[in-house]
């Protein structure tokens, strides 16, 4: 009898002394434990870093793959591989410092947005970054175990105008991200501020 108090003792004071894998208060809760409050949580994102210095062309390529396999109603027309796509990257305030130095891990409740902006040879790029983005994709770093094969990334695509969103038939995302491992998942091969 005795060993089984201190038994029970023992694994009472084991489990009150492991650390936590909650994340900060200051992590919106919507985050760790729901998935269907993403557009609130992406709602702002223009008040968020922006951290491409201009609008970036995308190669028709690139374009066609953040776009051939999204499920239909998230487009706001089809693709078209003859129009020049652009794209500006957003971080919110809890991925930004982790965003600017690569050596230091994404803290959950990172989200990294890119808008897809549909170009043409009579808008400017001052003129590009006004219009409504033709679609938005992000990734939102969640709680360890999410998706630990994918560095616990959520991807999600959403209309232009952020007002509808998916999480479903995006496993291509997660595949084409899987080959920035050592990037901690994250494409960032543009000039960054």
């Amino acid at each position: 009898m005795r060993a089984l108090i201190l038994l029970a003792l023992v694994l009472v004071v084991v489990l009150a002394c492991a650390p936590s894998s909650e994340p900060s208060p200051a992590v919106s809760q919507s985050l760790v434990a729901k998935k269907d409050t993403v557009v609130e949580d992406l709602q702002d994102y223009k008040s968020w870093h922006l951290a491409t210095l201009t609008p970036v062309a995308m190669s028709p390529a690139v374009s066609e793959l953040c776009m051939a396999k999204v499920p239909s109603h998230t487009l706001r027309h089809p693709p078209n591989p003859h129009m020049p796509s652009y794209f500006q990257v957003y971080v919110n305030p809890i991925g930004k410092e982790a965003f600017l130095d690569k050596s230091k891990p994404f803290p959950v409740g990172t989200m990294i947005l890119k808008e897809k902006l549909a170009g043409s040879s009579k808008v400017g790029l001052d003129e590009l970054v006004k219009q409504t983005p033709e679609l938005v994709t992000a990734m939102v770093k969640r709680v360890p175990g999410f998706d630990p094969d994918n560095g616990d990334w959520q991807y999600v695509v959403l209309l232009g105008d952020a007002s509808k969103a998916t999480t479903e038939g995006l496993k291509h995302c997660a595949a084409c991200h899987a080959s920035r491992k050592s990037q901690r998942f994250v494409f960032a091969d543009y000039p960054i501020q």
